[in-house]
């Protein structure tokens, strides 16, 4: 009776995304998971593999698997909790970015998407999870640099108007607004129009911009 799944990985040179793998055409073992409670186990479970087997590391704590070096032509490291069967990514810098530049994902594509409201989900759907997370943080971050910069214009206009006498016109607001900075935005907020598609326009990075708080 089969009381347990063979996990592996296939790899094979047209199915390649990023890294070049030097032509392997192979499943590579991985490990396993017993049926019954889902909880996996390393390769070692499947004593005798004929073909390739993922390699083990020797590092014992998180701290550790964070300060190893990076490995030429990998990804990343996987660690692997097993009293828990908990398991956290820890992906290369050199390949996240080799991999937005393969997919032509960076900062100012993420803005373009939050501008013009298209699917942002939708472009980030086929890419891995570390990926989706970078995507988020930077769409949180350009958010928040807008929502700040508004919150900031809704009280310089409150600021302004308060000092006006009773029964300001135009003209009155003009002479108080006419040296500040964001004159043209606040003259937009006494109009009651939008004046958030003129945030988004200056909050927009370079492509190589990266969110100082990850998420």
């Amino acid at each position: 009776m089969v009381t347990s799944t063979v996990l592996v990985e296939i790899v094979y040179p047209a199915n390649r995304i990023v890294l070049d793998y030097d032509n392997l055409d192979d499943l590579v073992l991985l490990g396993t998971v017993e049926i019954a409670t889902g909880r996996s186990s390393g390769p070692e479970t499947v004593p005798g593999w004929p073909g390739p087997v993922v390699e083990r590391l020797p590092y014992r704590t998180l701290a550790e698997a964070l300060a190893a070096p990076v490995r030429d032509g990998r990804e990343g490291l996987v660690v692997h909790w097993p009293d828990t069967d908990e398991r956290v990514k820890i992906k290369y810098p050199e390949y996240l970015l080799l991999h937005r530049l393969t997919f032509g994902l960076n900062a100012r594509v993420v803005w373009e998407y939050l501008v013009t409201g298209q699917d942002l989900s939708a472009r980030v759907a086929p890419l891995p999870d570390e990926f989706h997370r970078w995507v988020s943080s930077v769409g949180a971050e350009l958010t928040a640099t807008v929502e700040a910069r508004a919150a900031k214009i809704e009280q310089a206009y409150g600021e302004l108007v308060a000092g006006l006498p009773a029964g300001w016109t135009r003209r009155d607001f003009a002479e108080r607004v006419g040296r500040h900075p964001e004159r043209a935005l606040l003259f937009l907020r006494l109009d009651g129009r939008d004046y958030r598609p003129r945030l988004w326009q200056q909050a927009r990075p370079s492509a190589d911009w990266t969110p100082q708080h990850r998420g």
